[in-house]
């Protein structure tokens, strides 16, 4: 595979999950958008490496033989949407502001830790067409800042519209 393959194949899942998924979020479509165009800019993919794995393909930066810096990693399934992250790497990691489009038909966009969830200000999209923004903290909702309609997250059921606070149930470590 060469680069260009490459990087016609992260945009086509993302093209992909902005028609169907993030269809209804001009936020995240925008975002999403200037990332892409941004960090896969012809002259910033001529410095990317390319590693290909048996389960997708990294592009992007690489220090040390690991993934750091920018770059995204797509992960092949057996049926398609192929999972993508786009965003910031470190030590092999997703660490940083970044995108994650995943096979379930969720979408993150926030910071990451360690290859978790975590921070302010984080929007999904459920796989129900359901937009929230929270706070997470390892993975974990910690109070959700705004929904527009009832969700369910790691088994915790969360308000309805307009919905501002914690879970409904269930802790919050």
């Amino acid at each position: 595979m060469d680069k260009s393959l490459a990087v016609r194949q992260i945009y086509a899942v993302a093209d992909w999950r902005i028609r169907t998924q993030l269809r209804n979020s001009e936020f995240m479509q925008e975002e999403l958008r200037s990332a892409l165009d941004f960090y896969f800019s012809e002259e910033k993919v001529s410095r990317y490496y390319l590693q290909e794995y048996s389960n997708g393909f990294y592009l992007g930066e690489i220090r040390n033989n690991e993934r750091q810096g920018y770059g995204a990693y797509l992960w092949y399934n057996e049926s398609p949407p192929n999972s993508v992250y786009i965003g910031y790497w470190e030590h092999g990691n997703k660490n940083g502001e970044g995108f994650y489009l995943m096979t379930s038909g969720m979408c993150y966009y926030g910071e990451f830790v360690n290859d978790k969830f975590q921070g302010e200000h984080s929007h999904v999209v459920g796989s129900s067409g359901i937009e929230f923004e929270a706070e997470f903290y390892n993975d974990d909702i910690i109070k959700v800042l705004y929904s527009n309609g009832g969700f369910t997250y790691n088994g915790q059921s969360y308000g309805g519209r307009g919905s501002s606070g914690s879970s409904s149930g269930g802790s919050s470590s």
